[in-house]
Formats: C-alpha cells, structure tokens, sequence
C-alpha cells in the first residue's frame, strides 16, 4: 500500500491533495468549534487555543505520514545543512529583517501592557506547531504526493511546487471564518502563495524539512510579535490591518521566487529527482566566490541600519561552499568571507546602538518639536 503513494498518476496526486488540505481545514474548524462548547475555554488566550488545535492536527498527520509510508521525511537532508541554508538565503535575510523590524516597532509605539509570562508561552508554543503542522501538511505530505505523480523533469517539478504553493496559500481563505476581511484575505493568501511556492522549492531543492519548518516558524513568529508580546489583539486583528500597501510584499516574495526557479536551479532539482549526482565544480566554486564578495560587500553597505544582517551571513555559506568546491586559488572567497564577518560584526552593533536608541526615548524628544 505505501508504494503507490510514491508513484501516482497526476489525478490521482492532485485528488489526494486536495482532500488532505480539505481534511486540515476541516479538523482546524472542527476543533475550533469543539473547544467552543467547552465551559471558559471561550475566555482563555487565543494562542492556547491555537496550540491546541495544532497539536490535535499534528496528530492526526503524524498517522497520516505514517500509514502512506513518508516517514523518511523527517531524516532526509539531501542537499546537507550548509547547502541548505545558503539555498534558503532569503529566508535568513528575510527572517531577519522582519524580526528586526518588528523590535523596532514595539519599541516605537504603543501597543498596550505586557501579556502575562503564561500568554507569551502559549504565543510561542502555538507558532511553533502552526509552523511545523503547516510544512508536514503541505510539504511533508501534499508536496511529496504531487512531486510523486508529476513526471520528473523541470516542467513536472516546476508544476508540482508551484501548485503545492498556491494550494498552501488559498488554504488562508480559512481566517474569513474567523472574522477577517474578504480585502484582507485577498492579500494574505496572494502573499501566502507567493510564500508557499519558496518554502516548496526550497524543499523540492533540498529534502530538509526540519530546515523549512524552521524558517516558517521565524517567520510566522516575527509577523506576529507584538500580538504575542503585547494585549494588542489577536491574529485576526493583525490580518485586518493588511491594505493595499502590504501588496509591496508580493514583489519582495516574487523576485527571490524567479531567482530560486531560474533554469540553473531547475536543472539541479531535475538530477536530484532522477538520481543523478549534482557536485559542486570549479565553475560553480567561481560562482560562489563572486556571490560571496558581493554580499559581503552590501553587508558592509548596509550594516549602518541592522535590518540587513543576513546578508552577511549568506555570503558567509557562499565563501564556505566556494572553498569546498575550489579550495585553492580561491581569493574572491576569502575576501567575501572577511567583508561578510565584518558586515555580521558591524550590523549587530547598529542593531543594539539602534534598539538602545529608540527603548531610550531619545526619539519622541525630536517629534515633540
């Protein structure tokens, strides 16, 4: 039974897919509506309930996974973890920046009291399982059964990502029952599609899932950090404040999604799904040497404003992975290395000069005039 899991006729890989989405929205809905009956737990923290609601998916997928046989998921790492994260790159740099951003904003204004230590544990806790739910359902599972039944060349894989992210992202649909805005909805789910297709070629391209779990995770949480940290609504008031504006988004998450799709990275994802060894040459340490010189040089660029650390970071991998595939002749790797380092070390210290800054209130004594 769990070989024919690994090898589906395209229907039958889109039907499968299409009732495991509607099977998470129906359990996340239907425990919702259980917990709803249940005596004071309508009083309690919106993110306990969240976490509650996850843990109970988490359940059921964690069977799920294990009765179609995709368990390896969980120990797979083709690509290995430096690879990994270099081809995540946009995720560190955008993880960063919003984490960073998001500080800087509950700094600057009022959001309301602290919550209780309790609250701000059931915030983490249920980010964490909405992350890690989330890929075991659409990239663990969905993802899986889609690159299972999609022929195994660049048009077949391309396919096979791009619609495990829009199905990933027209899953958000979900919040309007929950109160959100059609107007609001349109935009996170475009946002969360655009998102979904990264996070499904960043795992079609290196079989890490713990990896991708993790950046969702980062990225989900820095979203939602003042929501989480302060008595400043919920999830659902957060949604609503989305407006015409946040469509800037959709450019910020479409470039790196072309760049992660571009034919050289396709070719790699087309000899990884047929088996044939993908090794870093001389031409590709090259590449990467240059890569690494350039971050690190717009690490240093931009270092004066912080939000930009994982620029320095990034080119920190390329340098490392350039030396692995040219480790002799390879100046433009040393010198990327040195200029990411000193970015890194440069971007920390404007990061905590800043935060030190704006916590201090040094700013309202300028807009007061």
């Amino acid at each position: 039974m769990k070989e024919k899991f690994k090898n589906l006729p395209i229907p039958a890989g889109i039907a499968l897919s299409l009732v495991f989405v509607a099977l998470f929205v129906g359990l996340l809905l239907g425990t919702g509506f259980i917990l709803s009956f249940i005596p004071g737990m309508s009083d309690q923290n919106e993110y306990l309930q969240q976490a509650i609601a996850e843990f109970i998916i988490l359940i059921v997928f964690l069977i799920i996974t294990s009765v179609i046989g995709y368990n390896s998921i969980f120990s797979e790492n083709k690509a290995g973890w430096l690879r990994s994260f270099y081809t995540g790159g946009f995720f560190v740099v955008y993880g960063l920046f919003s984490f960073i951003g998001q500080i800087f904003i509950c700094i600057t204004s009022d959001h309301g009291s602290i919550r209780p230590v309790h609250e701000i544990i059931f915030y983490i806790v249920a980010v964490c399982l909405v992350g890690l739910v989330e890929e075991l359902v659409f990239r663990g599972v969905i993802l899986n059964l889609l690159l299972n039944s999609f022929p195994k060349t660049r048009k077949g894989i391309t396919g096979a990502i791009i619609l495990g992210g829009v199905l990933f992202g027209l899953m958000h649909f979900i919040n309007m029952a929950s109160g959100v805005k059609f107007s609001s909805a349109i935009i996170q789910v475009i946002s969360a599609s655009l998102l979904g297709i990264l996070f499904c070629t960043l795992y079609a391209s290196t079989r890490n899932f713990w990896l991708v779990a993790i950046f969702h995770t980062a990225i989900d949480m820095a979203a939602l950090l003042s929501t989480g940290l302060f008595d400043d609504g919920g999830i659902v008031s957060q949604i609503n404040t989305y407006s015409v504006l946040n469509s800037v988004a959709f450019v910020i998450l479409a470039i790196p999604m072309f760049v992660m799709l571009r034919k050289s990275r396709r070719i790699r994802l087309e000899m990884l799904y047929n088996n044939v060894p993908v090794i870093d040459d001389e031409n590709e340490g090259r590449r990467l040497g240059i890569v690494s010189l350039v971050l690190g040089i717009c690490s240093l660029v931009f270092s004066c404003i912080g939000y930009l650390g994982g620029l320095g970071i990034i080119g920190l991998l390329a340098s490392r992975l350039s030396k692995k595939a040219r480790p002799y002749d390879n100046s433009q790797a040393t010198a990327g290395m040195v200029t990411s380092i000193v970015g890194i070390v440069l971007s920390v210290i404007s990061t905590i000069v800043l935060i030190i800054f704006y916590a201090s209130g040094i700013t309202s004594q300028f807009t007061s005039f």
